[in-house]
């Protein structure tokens, strides 16, 4: 489905991926409207937009739910390619829920039903799952197809998603030149689209990315660039920043500065879906005993080692955020 900036399912979008609390309440507001007026397109678009933000500031349940009711939505009013779109987007919850074959399920069925940037997308939320599934190869060789195809449609809210995704591939990979390249030009999209979150998530894998070469002080700058932006947008990413700036400081033995309490409090988990606030599942828990196991040399010397290992944080199990998108 191909949107212009004046479309307001496609400003919804971009406020997904800019400040997804303020877009929970106007997108609620918004679908009500385009129920009460029939147009079950914009209320399918808004929908999916909610999904979206529900993902990064209430739970994985609830974004599920929403994306559903889009697909649903989309099918009452006759449009195939809103439904696939939406699921995209659910593809992923099932990825981070683990439920693999659910999530290529969904891509195969969207398949048929995109065009052009749509198929682009779909090939860009395998690539995905491949990255989830350890298979690196074939995640490069998805978006080798859709990158050109994403800049050919001038489709940059995905665009910057997926080099975002791709950059974390190359740096799994010790590809770092790579990897920095295609995170700044993230980056610089992030900028010119005002997209606050994904810019956030951008500086987030920069610190991951210059953590993995050695480079403590410039993983720190963007570690607190990413923290002070999550906590200004109250988003389940913070939980992964202040765990990933504690292993880093285990990893380059800074043992004292890693035990400092966080200026402010860890996140708090969010009503009775608890146990679904964070996406990356066991993340704040695993944030606060890695703070913990600080208050004591004899347990952060072992922490230190862990993760030191295999990339700082285990960043193969980690959300990637261009494929929620």
């Amino acid at each position: 489905m191909s949107q212009s900036p004046s479309d307001p399912g496609a400003e919804l979008l971009r406020l997904a991926e800019s400040d997804p609390a303020r877009l929970m309440v106007v997108a609620a507001g918004v679908a009500r409207r385009a129920r009460d007026e029939g147009d079950l397109a914009l209320a399918s678009v808004a929908a999916r937009a909610l999904g979206i933000a529900a993902f990064h500031v209430t739970d994985l349940h609830v974004a599920a739910r929403h994306l559903r009711e889009s697909i649903r939505l989309a099918q009452r009013a006759g449009s195939p390619e809103l439904a696939a779109e939406a699921r995209l987007r659910l593809s992923f919850v099932w990825c981070v829920r683990g439920r693999m074959d659910q999530a290529l399920a969904e891509v195969d069925r969207a398949l048929p039903d995109l065009r052009g940037a749509g198929r682009a997308r779909a090939e860009a939320q395998r690539a995905v799952i491949h990255n989830h599934l350890r298979r690196p190869d074939e995640a490069l060789a998805a978006y080798r197809l859709a990158v050109p195809a994403l800049i050919q449609a001038g489709d940059h809210l995905w665009l910057q998603r997926v080099l975002s995704n791709r950059g974390i591939v190359h740096g799994l990979r010790n590809e770092f030149a790579a990897a920095e390249h295609d995170l700044h030009e993230a980056e610089r999209l992030c900028r010119r689209l005002g997209l606050d979150l994904s810019l956030a998530i951008a500086w987030q894998n920069l610190g991951w990315i210059s953590a993995l070469r050695g480079e403590v002080p410039a993983a720190l700058r963007y570690l607190d660039l990413a923290e002070r932006r999550f906590r200004r947008l109250d988003t389940h990413q913070l939980c992964w920043t202040l765990a990933d700036r504690t292993e880093l400081l285990l990893s380059a033995g800074l043992v004292a500065e890693a035990r400092r309490r966080p200026r402010r409090p860890w996140p708090s988990s969010r009503g009775a879906s608890a146990r679904w606030a964070c996406p990356r599942p066991g993340c704040c828990s695993r944030a606060r005993r890695t703070w913990k196991a600080t208050t004591s040399r004899r347990c952060a010397r072992p922490a230190a080692r862990r993760s030191a290992s295999a990339g700082s944080t285990g960043r193969s199990g980690r959300w990637w955020p261009g494929s929620w998108r």
